[in-house]
């Protein structure tokens, strides 16, 4: 889904406050912390993920291997910090609505 200008700032709206559901560390993207990601963006659309000191990748590239994966959307790298999305398939599970 390609997001518009409008509904990204609104999602760094909803976001901001917001508690990293996902950490990542030394073993980076692992098979086990995608699931983990796809069934948190399921649950909740949109989900902070830190990126610990010890990972051996860049946030902004972990942040672009997330989305290639899983096709979310990247709302916002900041630090070690990202703010993903992805809208949830089934319309009546939907927890953001964009105005």
């Amino acid at each position: 889904m390609e997001l518009r200008a409008t509904h990204k700032k609104q999602l760094k709206k909803l976001g901001h406050n917001l508690k990293p559901y996902i950490t990542i560390g030394k073993f980076d993207l692992s098979h086990n912390v995608i699931n983990s990601i796809e069934r948190e963006l399921k649950n909740h659309e949109l989900i902070k993920i830190r990126i610990l000191n010890n990972s051996s990748e860049n946030p902004k590239n972990i942040a672009n291997i997330i989305a290639d994966k899983i096709g979310a959307n990247i709302i916002r790298v900041i630090g070690n910090t990202i703010l993903i999305y992805k809208q949830n398939p089934d319309e009546n599970e939907r927890k953001i609505h964009f105005s």
